[in-house]
């Protein structure tokens, strides 16, 4: 919560300092995220509910075309279910920075797609009331991603986005399983991958 509270205080004093050059704004929402799995034998994983929230600071490079820089935080994860564990929260929490581009070939419609760069902050696993960290597993703290979506602004200053977010940077590095002769099956992935929901709202 420090580094979230840090990272704000420098955006907002940032955006001060350049309110004359720029767009700024808010938006926060939720994420409906899963992890992409591959070389996990039997494995499967459902969506979980997440949060997030972002500071936006937004040029105009064209008549229809923005640039816009998103820092912010980000709950993702996954949900695990098993026979033992019916009900198994893996909470992946990121510090984010996307760099989002926004084409807008009408007057309330948007195209946004850009790269999006993650710090994880935080591992936890969660079932019923009990939680556990988890970073061990979950060991790889940088993740790389792309964002694509739209936006629908309901009147100048308040929009509506959904975008899918995809990472490319598996958040276990060193997981390998193998099978009951001891062959290896390489090592396991997996990869942040889901929908996200927002209301932006511009305070100028």
């Amino acid at each position: 919560m420090k580094k979230i509270l840090i990272l704000f205080l420098m955006t907002f004093f940032l955006f001060q300092g350049y309110s004359q050059n720029f767009n700024y704004g808010i938006g926060s929402g939720i994420n409906y995220t899963g992890l992409v799995m591959n070389n996990i034998p039997g494995g499967d994983s459902d969506y979980k509910i997440g949060m997030h929230f972002n500071a936006i600071l937004k040029s105009q490079l064209s008549d229809k075309l923005w640039i816009r820089y998103e820092p912010g935080y980000t709950l993702k994860g996954t949900k695990l279910s098993s026979s033992i564990y019916p009900d198994n929260r893996i909470n992946l929490s990121y510090l984010v920075l996307p760099v989002v581009f926004e084409f807008s070939p009408f007057e309330q419609f948007s195209a946004l797609f850009g790269p999006e760069g993650s710090f994880r902050i935080a591992a936890k696993s969660k079932n019923g009331s009990n939680s556990s960290d988890v970073k061990s597993i979950y060991d790889s703290k940088i993740d790389l991603g792309v964002v694509a979506g739209v936006s629908y602004h309901i009147i100048d200053n308040l929009a509506l986005e959904l975008r899918y977010n995809r990472g490319f940077i598996s958040t276990i590095k060193d997981l390998t399983f193998t099978d009951e002769y001891g062959n290896s099956g390489g090592k396991a992935r997996l990869y942040n991958h889901g929908m996200t929901f927002s209301v932006v709202y511009f305070l100028k």
